[in-house]
């Protein structure tokens, strides 16, 4: 797998806000090279099976499958922070990131999946699934707070919503090991 990544944060601060702006965006390459089950796989129920020759289950690939996918996508991320400094004893935090994924690119043309597994009957080339990242929008709060005004005391505390991209590298491999018409 090969990542490249590009990113650029900038500051400003502004009377009690610390404003905070930027962007990371990752190009993906991922190449596939699936070899299980090229030569076969051979299960027995248990030793007197194994010893009798009467295997349970065979699995192997069909001739002249494709288990090579070389798959190329992008991850881009925004995001905005104002660290808002709301009196001398309370900050808020205060952000909002946006990510998504481009949809993932088979570049030999190898790519298919089964949409539909209860209506579909046959696969559909392109790409594996239908992109599901563009609505990920994950908003941030945090606050730090000095009770007694000492500047000796912190109570501190956020949330937010992360959202995990990038992360399909093995459903691809599954794809690409046992994708029809492809491999089989």
């Amino acid at each position: 797998q090969n990542i490249f990544t590009w990113s650029d944060d900038m500051f400003l601060t502004r009377r009690g806000h610390s404003l905070k702006f930027g962007t990371l965006i990752n190009h993906y390459r991922q190449d596939i090279v699936v070899g299980t089950n090229s030569r076969g796989t051979v299960a027995f129920a248990d030793l007197p099976s194994f010893l009798q020759a009467q295997p349970t289950v065979y699995s192997a690939l069909t001739p002249g499958s494709n288990t090579t996918r070389a798959y190329q996508f992008n991850t881009v991320g925004f995001y905005a922070q104002d660290d808002w400094r709301v009196s001398s004893r309370l900050t808020l935090n205060l952000g909002l990131r946006y990510e998504f994924q481009t949809t993932y690119d088979e570049v030999n043309g190898n790519g298919a999946a089964l949409r539909d597994i209860v209506h579909d009957s046959a696969v559909t080339p392109g790409a594996p699934y239908v992109n599901p990242s563009l609505h990920d929008f994950g908003p941030r709060l945090g606050f730090a707070w000095d009770p007694l005004g000492d500047g000796k005391t912190a109570v501190r505390g956020g949330g937010a919503l992360l959202y995990d991209l990038g992360n399909l590298g093995s459903s691809l491999v599954v794809a690409a090991h046992a994708t029809p018409p492809l491999s089989s």
